[in-house]
């Protein structure tokens, strides 16, 4: 019969699992750190070159993802565990007790991580929008073009924001 604790060769796949995603959080939180850092200096060109190095990271996430979803499909979903469910707050459940607190000082920090990407993503969202209008009221004021101001765009619809037809091109 079979116990609901893990086996040993489980436990070692679950560490090595919630250490490759934490290795992965962090490699993140570094990324979005430099792309931050060329958005802040509005180096659009190194921010492109930066985002367009950065495939081996997809390729790493979508490596984890697939070994996450074989972990959940054969380890954990007939202990009753599902992604996205609190399920890795659950994990030192079934860990030997020995074993528990190692698996929830893991899980911890990849909540920290996780939480640390979230934080650095939002920033690096709210600092392009703000540089984007930053450079719509630039646009604005150098057009002469009031806020609200109405034109038509090229297939003769009224517009209420004359700069997003402006030839961007340039």
């Amino acid at each position: 019969m079979t116990t609901m604790t893990f086996e040993i060769g489980e436990l070692r796949v679950i560490e090595a699992w919630l250490d490759e995603e934490f290795g992965l959080q962090e490699m993140l939180i570094e990324r979005l750190r430099t792309m931050q850092s060329f958005i802040v200096k509005s180096d659009l060109a190194g921010l492109e070159r930066y985002l367009v190095e950065s495939t081996e990271i997809l390729e790493r996430m979508e490596a984890i993802d697939r070994r996450r979803r074989k972990i959940y499909g054969s380890i954990l979903a007939w202990r009753g565990l599902a992604p996205g469910q609190g399920s890795l707050r659950r994990l030192a459940d079934f860990a030997p007790p020995a074993d528990r607190a190692a698996i929830e000082d893991r899980v911890e920090r990849l909540h920290d991580a996780a939480r640390q990407v979230r934080l650095h993503n939002n920033r690096n969202g709210m600092l392009a929008r703000s540089a984007l209008e930053l450079t719509e009221d630039f646009v604005r004021a150098m057009f002469l073009v009031p806020a609200g101001a109405q034109t038509y765009d090229p297939k003769g619809r009224m517009k209420a924001r004359p700069e997003l037809i402006l030839d961007r091109s340039l």
